[in-house]
């Protein structure tokens, strides 16, 4: 029997299964013990929450050969800077929190896989969950998740707002990799 590990850092947990919170302050994951995992699969809202260097410490928890799944909030466009372009989305262009320039291209995923030395071996983008988008938009906005977490009515409306502004413009990339 495989044993998998889900390392979510700011995506829903998924139901069942062993999964910790990467995101936590206290960085749970470092403190697992490396090699032990056959499947690890690191969910993230944003690149922002899994930069190279925390691909790399979930990474170390597969084993020598072990999978590694990356499923992370990107952009839905191919462009270079990521972003749909002005003409398609000129809404899009308006929404300038620091977070919102930190969503990465499915490509950008694949190369931050990379140099998190992993190889990979496939990346697709799939449409994003309802509940997914609204944490990309908690992502992309803190100070705002923080005010609705709070009980703020303005805060949570904002919030459904802009993950409606976003929706068809963000996807979930996913990277498939193997642990050299």
């Amino acid at each position: 029997m495989s044993k998998s590990l889900v390392a979510c850092y700011g995506l829903p947990r998924p139901q069942g299964g062993a999964s910790v919170d990467g995101a936590h302050p206290d960085n749970p994951v470092a403190r697992l013990p490396e090699g032990l995992y056959d499947v690890v699969t690191v969910m993230s809202a944003s690149g922002a929450l899994t930069d190279v260097a925390k691909l790399g410490e979930a990474a170390k928890r597969a084993k020598a050969g072990g999978s590694v799944e990356v499923r992370e909030v990107v952009w839905a466009w191919p462009s270079a800077e990521g972003r749909p372009p002005a003409a398609v989305a000129p809404a899009l262009q308006s929404l300038r929190a620091a977070r919102v320039g930190d969503i990465r291209t499915a490509e950008s995923l694949r190369r931050a896989v990379v140099y998190a030395g992993l190889s990979p071996s496939g990346t697709s983008v799939r449409p994003l969950a309802a509940p997914e988008m609204r944490a990309a938009a908690e992502a992309a906005y803190p100070a705002l998740a923080s005010q609705a977490a709070a009980g703020a009515a303005e805060a949570h409306d904002a919030l459904t707002a802009l993950a409606a502004a976003l929706a068809p413009h963000l996807a979930l990339g996913v990277v498939v990799a193997q642990r050299p």
